[in-house]
């Protein structure tokens, strides 16, 4: 009504000022999502789930840890400046280094840009990553896989990406002396 009193010509959907468009709310796993580290078997919605924004893939490559996957050339922060990560599946920390700490050159109380789950999977993607794979950094014992994930937008993002529990990885790192 405003539109109109407006003096606006209706552009939209049947000539009024409305645009039908569809939206995404949702996903779900399929039938065949899976997680194998090693020789073992992970267990969806238990030790991982796909991010919403994952891409759909079957992948078998191997792993590299970067830290917190974050490059901030204005901080003078690069997880990925010692490794290489192409062709490889990036293991990253959840958050930012230095969390809640004053000093920190990150925001310290607060999460900058860097913490988001869809600018590492950008980041790990740009470094030649096929995938990445979240995990809690140690300064967070919650080890529930998912709700974190569940204000992510959906969309292919050209990356196969999860959300996992820390310690099969930390374990297999230990067992194959990766670091």
């Amino acid at each position: 009504e405003r539109f109109r009193e407006a003096g606006l010509t209706p552009a939209g959907d049947d000539g009024s000022y409305f645009q039908s468009f569809e939206v995404t709310t949702g996903a779900e796993t399929g039938a065949d999502n899976s997680l194998r580290l090693g020789e073992t078997d992970l267990n969806i919605d238990e030790d991982f789930v796909p991010i919403l924004f994952s891409n759909t893939s079957q992948i078998e490559a191997p792993l590299v840890f970067a830290g917190y996957g974050i490059s901030a050339p204005e901080l003078e922060y690069d997880d990925y400046a010692d490794i290489d990560a192409t062709g490889k599946i990036a293991v990253v920390l959840r958050h930012e280094p230095q969390e809640m700490d004053a000093e920190s050159k990150f925001s310290g109380a607060a999460f900058t840009s860097h913490a988001s789950f869809v600018n590492k999977a950008i980041n790990a993607r740009l470094h030649g990553a096929l995938g990445i794979i979240f995990i809690s950094d140690p300064l967070h014992e919650e080890e529930e896989v998912g709700p974190a994930t569940q204000r992510i937008d959906n969309g292919d993002m050209n990356i196969a990406a999860v959300h996992a529990k820390r310690e099969p990885f930390l374990q297999f790192f230990e067992d194959t002396g990766l670091t």
